[in-house]
């Protein structure tokens, strides 16, 4: 093997060399795959809700929906105070 072929192969191993390192480092360098929390799922981006927890109900609230689960709406031209536009029960916001 003479000089000149001996330069090209260690020429051409050195750019392999780089090119490997680059795309070695670039592959490692990036954020971190996010991961879920405890609780969470694709379908429940929150995770479970304790009772009492944040964004649960107060123990002894009133809530505004009807034994069925469906909420109770007055009928047109009627109010009902306890059922309205006002702050959710167990919400960060309190009825003034």
């Amino acid at each position: 093997m003479d000089e000149r072929t001996r330069n090209f192969a260690i020429i051409g191993a050195a750019v392999l060399l780089v090119v490997g390192l680059i795309y070695f480092l670039a592959s490692r360098t990036g954020p971190p795959e996010p991961t879920l929390g405890p609780g969470q799922t694709l379908h429940n981006p929150f995770g479970d809700v304790k009772p009492g927890g944040q964004g649960g109900a107060r123990p002894g609230a009133a809530s505004a929906a009807a034994p069925g689960g469906m909420p109770r709406v007055p009928a047109p031209g009627t109010v009902d105070p306890r059922v309205g536009f006002g702050p959710s029960a167990g919400g960060p916001f309190q009825k003034r």
